[in-house]
């Protein structure tokens, strides 16, 4: 489950913009050295955060996924907005002050060769990329002119499964916890009980190793 609405990505431009200027990345330089396909993990600053956290047991609510290196800068992959590209250290100042982070990798691509990830970014590129936020957070939605939409964890998801041996597995969601608030942020119907992934997927799965956990 991963669940903002288009308001939430209106009001949270500006926040981007001033972090940039007053994040402190000190603990940025203290990270492993990381691969294409690790998943990065933050908590984001607003209410849907707190009440995905909560609903998904865990305290991560936003994901990234390492795409690409250039000039010694790593670049993730994210769906915010839309599905798009940009460096690894922008994409920390949408973390709430202080908060979590978490990198996991998965098992498998500790031994990933040049084809493997090759193949998955081709994939993102020519499947992925420039697709839209999905609000309503259904498996395999589409828009009006048959587009897919994604939100965060499933286009990490989908992307990851199309070179995984052992895929990720999608659950049913589960929004009982606040099913009141929900209502209010998803007014054409809660998918209560239909499958997806949030961000403590990753963080919660044995299939993923987890090779950093610290505070930005």
């Amino acid at each position: 489950m991963h669940f903002f609405s288009a308001s939430f990505i209106s009001q949270l431009r500006p926040f981007i913009f001033g972090a940039l200027l007053a994040l402190n990345l000190s603990s940025y330089g203290a990270l492993p050295e990381l691969k294409i396909g690790d998943v990065l993990l933050i908590s984001m600053p607003c209410y849907e955060c707190r009440l995905i956290e909560e609903e998904t047991d865990g305290p991560f609510s936003h994901s990234s996924i390492i795409i690409d290196k250039k000039n010694g800068q790593y670049i993730v992959a994210q769906s915010l907005g839309d599905t798009h590209t940009l460096p690894l250290k922008k994409w920390l100042t949408l973390s709430r002050p202080n908060g979590p982070l978490a990198i996991m990798r998965s098992w498998e691509g500790q031994s990933w060769d040049s084809d493997l990830v090759l193949k998955m970014r081709q994939y993102y590129q020519n499947k992925l990329h420039g697709l839209a936020f999905d609000p309503y957070f259904l498996w395999n939605n589409t828009d009006h002119q048959g587009l897919e939409l994604l939100y965060c964890s499933e286009m990490i998801t989908k992307l990851l499964n199309h070179i995984l041996k052992n895929p990720i597995e999608v659950r049913p969601m589960d929004f009982s916890l606040h099913g009141e608030a929900w209502s209010r942020f998803l007014p054409l119907g809660i998918p209560q009980g239909l499958p997806g992934t949030n961000p403590n997927t990753f963080f919660h799965s044995k299939r993923f190793q987890q090779i950093f956990y610290g505070q930005i």
